[in-house]
């Protein structure tokens, strides 16, 4: 929406493809992920990113920059790609991930990257990742994380959250018609409540 007009966006117009996930604001424009790519738009120009990596930007469903400028893309049934100084590597099932499908990335203030997914939640730290499913987790499908002040996590899941204190989960119920609705999306207020 530009001055109360909507300019629309499409494949004639450069995108890889009309179906977007999720859209990235950056210094230099917006990142937009889709089914089939990447693109950048920037002033009005559409272009298409990666095309070197092209196979491997599939199915995006959300991207998170890291402090050190690492771009993580979460795609729904490939993993993850990870974009490091012009460089592209994978995470998936294959190599420690809890599934392929990733619903949500987030990076700690230690550096942590953590992955919520179909299933539950992975954590990569320093050398090794840690999954966690629904052994441990009442709510296993985790489409949101946020982290509070106090350093805990909460994860929005379908029917309710999860809050994790770096060891365990306690399950926190949504209310009424919020239960079949779930949590997507969750901001921590400067007074310390949470809006879902």
């Amino acid at each position: 929406v530009h001055d109360d007009e909507i300019v629309i966006y499409t494949e004639e117009h450069g995108l890889w493809n009309n179906f977007i996930h999720t859209v990235l604001k950056k210094e230099d424009g917006f990142l937009i992920g889709s089914k089939k790519g990447i693109n950048r738009l920037q002033g009005g120009i559409i272009e298409k990113l990666y095309q070197n990596y092209s196979s491997l930007f599939l199915d995006i469903m959300n991207m998170y920059e890291t402090a050190d400028g690492s771009l993580y893309c979460g795609s729904w049934g490939y993993g993850a790609v990870v974009l490091k100084n012009g460089i592209a590597s994978t995470i998936s099932k294959k190599n420690g991930l809890l599934t392929d499908h990733i619903f949500t990335i987030f990076e700690d203030k230690h550096g942590q990257i953590y992955f919520g997914q179909d299933g539950g939640m992975s954590i990569y730290r320093p050398g090794v990742m840690h999954v966690y499913d629904e052994r441990l987790m009442q709510d296993p499908d985790v489409w949101s994380l946020l982290q509070l002040s106090n350093g805990d996590f909460l994860l929005g899941a379908t029917s309710g959250l999860e809050r994790f204190d770096g060891d365990r989960f306690y399950n926190i119920p949504l209310p009424g018609e919020l239960k079949r609705s779930g949590a997507y999306s969750m901001a921590e207020l400067e007074n310390g409540d949470v809006l879902i």
